[in-house]
């Protein structure tokens, strides 16, 4: 009786072995078999870096949640493995929309591929991306594209050596994603936009990163005084940036016919240098959308709301302004210097938003050259003051803001908050995605090996599927056969 009640345990005790051994290899298969589908049919896998290079902003997502129309990636290299960083991302795209579709085009198996993304044949080099309007696989001809080479995907700062000439330290930026969406825009918007900023009235220049961003951003620029070329109201923006000087009847007419016509325009106004300066065919202009730029000069009291100086003011952002809701969002803050008050008054149909506005403990001077005496006097008048709005009437529409500080020099606009208002605004007028600007990624580097990315490579993937569908699963096997063999000696 007792032998057979051993038999009975022995061969229960293999048989629950027998099944947990080979649950746990069934299990460890389908895991893998699950992750590779994933990773490579459903656009799924994980970015485990710090910077999560390859995850989708929010600002990403709503470009593609309007798209109407299929969109195109692909990725030109040797494999795959060359950039992990774009390719990840690429394959994030596809997976967000069904309207975006991902290829890897090696230039070896598909030698004339680029002709039609290239007409001057000056050739498209190993590691570009291609954002198409149309399905060149399948031979179909692009209507918009942009090809974006390795500098529109990297940017690259000088590189540190030290005393003996040894490469210590470089950085590199990854931008690819804000790249790639304003591609995506930019094909999805089916129009050409351009800023026109107006010269002849003694206006400052727009600094060099903010140039640089509205190219990333694929906008056309041109300096004008508009006798050169009329302004198209379809697809130009007209910026004027701190005139120092009233404009000329001619100028005015024609922007008024601008408006007339549905035109965009965004003014920065700052104090001038000359206290008797006239500006009254700015001020016409102003008056029929309801606003007024008083030129004068806003001190701030509250440290709370000021930056290094008591006239770099930090104003509060309209949190349903579609301009200011996502820099809102997002808790950033813009800093304008030497600015001054936007007054609103009625106008008939107009319809005015505040942007930005100082707090109440904030004052007014009425001049450039009394901001130099902080101190509150009897008479300055006192805040909140509005010095950003939006106006609209018909189609037309203004942007005044009381200082030009935030797109003069490349410090200010360095500033997040700076760079987010001065982009949104004009998304906003040219009808562009109004959100936040694509942040780029910091990729540190000490050698010329930059673009792998910090998640395992190909060949250390292959190890990590052998290991845990071949190994792992062998290795509990073995474990069970020798808890089964002992227990039958019993």
């Amino acid at each position: 009786m007792k032998r057979r009640e051993c038999g009975y345990r022995r061969r229960r005790h293999a048989f629950y072995t027998s099944a947990f051994v080979t649950a746990a290899v069934l299990i460890t298969i389908a895991a893998n078999a699950a992750a590779i589908w994933l990773d490579r049919s459903a656009g799924l896998s994980a970015d485990v870096s710090n910077e999560r290079y390859t995850i989708l902003t929010q600002e990403s997502k709503n470009v593609l949640s309007r798209l109407n129309q299929n969109v195109y990636l692909y990725y030109m290299g040797g494999s795959e493995t060359d950039d992990l960083r774009v390719t990840e991302l690429l394959k994030n795209y596809a997976a967000e929309s069904d309207r975006v579709f991902y290829s890897f085009i090696d230039p070896a198996w598909h030698p004339g591929f680029t002709r039609m993304y290239d007409p001057e044949q000056k050739g498209i080099e190993t590691g570009c991306v291609i954002v198409s309007d149309s399905d060149g696989m399948n031979g179909s001809s692009p209507g918009r594209y942009k090809v974006l080479d390795k500098d529109e995907l990297y940017q690259t700062s000088a590189p540190y050596y030290d005393e003996t000439g040894t490469l210590v330290s470089d950085y590199r930026y990854f931008k690819a994603e804000r790249s790639v969406t304003s591609a995506i825009e930019y094909i999805m918007t089916q129009k050409s936009c351009s800023v026109v900023f107006l010269s002849g009235e003694n206006e400052k220049q727009p600094c060099g990163n903010f140039l640089e961003d509205l190219a990333a951003q694929y906008y056309g620029t041109r300096v004008s005084d508009l006798t050169d070329a009329p302004l198209d109201p379809q697809t130009d923006t007209l910026m004027v940036v701190g005139p120092q000087s009233d404009m000329s009847a001619e100028v005015s007419r024609k922007i008024g016919a601008f408006f007339n016509k549905g035109g965009k325009a965004v003014f920065l106004m700052d104090t001038p240098q000359d206290s008797e300066a006239a500006f009254g065919r700015f001020e016409a202009l102003f008056a029929g959308f309801g606003l007024a730029a008083k030129l004068n000069v806003i001190i701030g009291e509250d440290p709370k709301n000021t930056f290094m100086s008591r006239t770099n003011l930090i104003p509060s952002l309209n949190p349903d302004a579609a301009i200011t809701a996502p820099i809102a969002r997002e808790k950033h803050k813009p800093v304008l210097s030497f600015a001054g008050e936007v007054t609103i008054s009625a106008a008939a149909g107009v319809n005015v938003s505040k942007l930005l506005e100082t707090d109440k403990a904030s004052y007014a001077k009425p001049r450039l050259q009394d901001s130099e005496i902080y101190g509150k006097n009897e008479g300055d008048e006192t805040g909140p003051f509005v010095i950003g709005a939006l106006a609209e009437k018909g189609g037309a529409a203004i942007v005044l803001y009381g200082s030009s500080s935030f797109v003069t020099s490349d410090d200010n606009y360095a500033i997040p908050g700076n760079r987010m208002l001065a982009i949104n605004t004009l998304g906003y007028l040219s009808g562009r995605q109004q959100t936040d600007v694509i942040p780029i990624r910091t990729v540190y580097s000490a050698s010329d090996d930059a673009y792998a990315l910090n998640i395992p490579s190909a060949a250390e993937r292959l190890l990590v599927i052998v290991l845990t569908a071949a190994v792992l699963p062998l290795a509990v096997l073995l474990i069970g056969l020798s808890k089964w063999f002992s227990r039958r000696r019993l």
